[in-house]
């Protein structure tokens, strides 16, 4: 049997649609990213004059918005400059709040599907004391990310599967912060995942006798060593 030969029509459409094909598959594996253009530090950040100024210069361009991936844009949040704002409110939750409705980074990741998944994939993953990291930044690293994912909404939209290992995982991470003699401030975000974790279960109201309790569920505010412990031994009945 002869080959097949193809003909010189046939091979001009083959030859057309991989010309086509090859832009599509390059731009389908580049990695979209970007990064503050003006960071604390910086002689251009020494000459602003207020913090609306700072907050402006960190929004993220819309093209930028529309493109990255959601794990992506979740590291761009975590890096937000202004994210230190957090600790100088009342409370937690009041702190994260503010963050979120000023800054566009925050408002399109929880608009975005696939946040949940990612924020718990993230976690999973890190470890609050990495040898290799230095120990102050990973700190607060945990604790941003762990604020991120106290969110009733974020907790409201994990499913059964989900909300068990996410309590496995905290219960593990406190402990070692205990073990490592973080401050009790340290320990707060990882204790409002805790807590909004009972708060959606159904030793809800063994959360609601203690008014403490119910107030650090709501804001996040600094409870001591005590209250802390008595999250954790109901946590542990989940």
């Amino acid at each position: 049997m002869k080959p097949k030969i193809l003909k010189l029509s046939n091979m001009r459409k083959i030859i057309l649609l991989l010309l086509i094909a090859i832009p599509i598959i390059t731009f389908a594996q580049e990695k979209v990213t970007w990064d503050y253009p003006i960071k604390p530090g910086s002689e251009e950040w020494k000459l602003f004059q207020s913090s609306k100024e700072m907050v402006d210069a960190c929004q993220i361009p819309n093209d930028i918005l529309k493109s990255v991936s959601t794990d992506e844009l979740l590291n761009i949040c975590l890096k937000y400059p202004m994210f230190l704002d957090v600790h100088f409110s009342n409370n937690l939750q009041d702190g994260l709040d503010a963050i979120i409705s000023s800054f566009n980074g925050f408002e399109t990741f929880f608009e975005r599907e696939d946040c949940s998944e990612t924020l718990l994939r993230l976690y999973f993953k890190e470890i609050p004391t990495k040898p290799h990291i230095k120990k102050g930044n990973n700190k607060l690293k945990v604790l941003y990310l762990e604020l991120l994912l106290s969110q009733s909404s974020i907790i409201n939209g994990l499913n059964e599967e989900q909300k068990k290992k996410l309590l496995k995982n905290t219960l593990k991470r406190i402990s070692e912060k205990q073990e490592k003699k973080y401050s009790q401030y340290y320990q707060l975000s990882s204790a409002l995942i805790l807590s909004r974790l009972i708060d959606s279960s159904s030793l809800k109201d063994e959360l609601n006798r203690d008014t403490w309790l119910v107030k650090f569920n709501k804001k996040g505010n600094l409870i001591d060593s005590v209250k802390v412990a008595s999250l954790i031994e109901i946590a542990n009945k989940l």
